[in-house]
């Protein structure tokens, strides 16, 4: 069920290496009963969960949409998954509160830490101006 941790570092740094955009989510606090653990991680792309544990299927949903949102504005969000109405979704402070459909009456806050490759900067020609460019490119963390 729990992944180790090198299993979900070794998926985001394959992710990485790939160019593909990926969120690194980590469960901060848990209140019983739940399926995750403080601390417990996951890699996670617009697809869905690719290695690591974040909770049941009543928490993926949740985290499945902001990890999308995330991954569309490059913003971390702080995530609350409580027993409420399923879809209800409210902003409290800097948190997101999602509704949980599932009766097991616990409550999970995730932290959702968007992972984007860097722009790439294709440069043509060999004219000053190209040289120059070249020479930023990599202090403006272009590839």
């Amino acid at each position: 069920m729990n992944a180790s941790p090198n299993d979900v570092l070794a998926a985001a740094q394959r992710l990485q290496q790939l160019g593909k955009p990926y969120a690194l989510v980590s469960v901060l606090r848990v209140q019983p009963p739940a399926s995750a653990r403080p601390g417990d991680k996951a890699v996670v792309t617009a697809d869905g969960i690719v290695d690591g544990w974040i909770g049941g299927g009543c928490a993926q949903p949740a985290v499945l949409r902001t990890v999308r949102q995330a991954l569309g504005d490059g913003r971390a969000r702080m995530i609350r998954i409580a027993p409420a109405e399923a879809g209800q979704m409210r902003e409290l402070d800097e948190v997101l509160e999602f509704g949980m459909a599932c009766h097991s009456g616990g409550t999970l806050e995730l932290f959702i830490d968007p992972m984007l490759p860097r722009a790439r900067l294709t440069i043509i020609g060999d004219s000053p101006l190209a040289a120059a460019l070249a020479g930023l490119a990599p202090r403006s963390g272009c590839r």
